[in-house]
């Protein structure tokens, strides 16, 4: 039986349930074990990225009308930038270029049709969901940006490069795939098989380019059958108490060339 739920967790209290596996730790298992012990065994939260700062506040901006921010380009030892930190408690303060980065973008998908009325649809706004994996009775947790009222998964990402060739090395990279496969697994077993999954994506230099994508059905089933190997192999290193180390990570192993630099180059006979 299937024990999906909704949750009404902010994201703090989402961030601190610790019990529940989340995508992007088992994205990290999957990458490098000594992290996701840090990560998540040790819980060494490490230091945000300016490009995740950018997509924090873009999506407020975006799903919660809010402005989580401040400007400022006064240097962070001068007493105009620490006062403004002061007076403006749990906002990110940052330079003019990056609020007016911030800005355009929100624009740019407000200008986008088909991205603002995925936004604007009835629906749900940065919901936390539950279930446990049946196979290895690992507790799981994801939380979605949107879900519509027709049960529509809509995921905001912003990008460097948003073109619709680099967006798919970006989900490679990134491991949007697994994120796809693991949220449309905890939708269905909450409330049934989601309409569709759809990434907003936007681009994050002039001129802001907005593009709504969504995954093959091949590369969500593919990745639904990896996730379930990732679990599998995260429960019996649980229970043993020992997360093996990966052999990358001892041993000097031959770098994976992408099959188009062997085409551009004429390289031929390379499995």
């Amino acid at each position: 039986m299937s024990d999906g739920q909704f949750r009404d967790w902010s994201v703090q209290k989402y961030n601190s349930k610790w019990e529940f596996e989340r995508c992007s730790g088992l994205k990290m298992f999957n990458e490098c074990r000594k992290d996701y012990v840090t990560t998540y065994v040790k819980k060494v939260r490490r230091a945000a990225t300016p490009s995740m700062i950018l997509g924090t506040l873009v999506h407020s901006a975006l799903l919660e009308d809010a402005t989580n921010y401040v400007a400022c380009d006064s240097a962070k030892t001068t007493g105009k930038y620490k006062d403004l930190a002061l007076e403006n408690p749990g906002k990110y303060v940052v330079s003019s270029k990056v609020a007016n980065q911030i800005d355009s973008m929100v624009i740019a998908v407000r200008e986008h049709p088909k991205a603002s009325q995925l936004l604007n649809d009835r629906g749900f706004t940065e919901k936390s969901m539950t279930w446990t994996d049946d196979d290895t009775g690992l507790s799981l947790k994801c939380r979605l940006d949107r879900i519509t009222s027709d049960v529509g998964i809509v995921d905001i990402k912003t990008s460097a490069s948003p073109s619709k060739k680099e967006w798919g090395y970006q989900v490679k990279k990134y491991g949007y795939d697994l994120q796809c496969a693991m949220y449309s697994w905890g939708v269905t077993e909450a409330v049934g098989q989601p309409s569709r999954f759809d990434f907003i994506v936007i681009g994050s230099a002039p001129p802001y380019l907005v593009r709504v994508t969504h995954l093959p059905q091949v590369v969500v089933g593919s990745s639904r059958h990896r996730l379930s190997v990732i679990l599998r192999e995260l429960a019996a290193c649980k229970e043993s108490g020992v997360y093996l180390v990966q052999k990358d990570e001892t041993e000097s192993t031959e770098t994976e060339m992408p099959s188009s630099y062997y085409w551009e180059h004429g390289i031929t006979g390379v499995a």
